[in-house]
């Protein structure tokens, strides 16, 4: 499926969210915990403690570092702070810890700009 027609279905998702609950509509990128390979939440790089998870979108593995559950086993990833980490489970199975960390902290910053 193209890259649109994901997001379209994801904006259609939202907006049979926010119609159900139209008080707390959410502002970002919709997933379904079954798609969440791992979370952690790390202080390396900041101040304070980073909470993220890391998702496949398509074949590609991204991780976010502000997201919410939103009800019906989705999670509203906000945007801006969700990245590609890289562009295959093969290619995440490669990946250190210390670079998921590393990213998601990215993720949070480049979010928080």
């Amino acid at each position: 499926m193209s890259h649109k027609k994901q997001a379209h279905k994801k904006q259609k998702k939202a907006n049979a969210i926010s119609a159900n609950n139209s008080s707390k509509a959410p502002s970002g990128n919709l997933i379904h915990q079954s798609g969440i390979i791992t979370r952690g939440v790390s202080s390396k790089h900041s101040t304070h403690p980073i909470s993220y998870i890391v998702y496949c979108e398509g074949q590609r593995v991204m991780v976010c570092s502000d997201f919410e559950s939103v009800g019906n086993g989705m999670i509203c990833c906000s945007y801006g702070y969700d990245r590609i980490l890289c562009n295959s489970l093969e290619e995440y199975k490669n990946l250190t810890q210390e670079q998921i960390e590393m990213e998601a902290y990215q993720a949070w910053m480049t979010g928080a700009h």
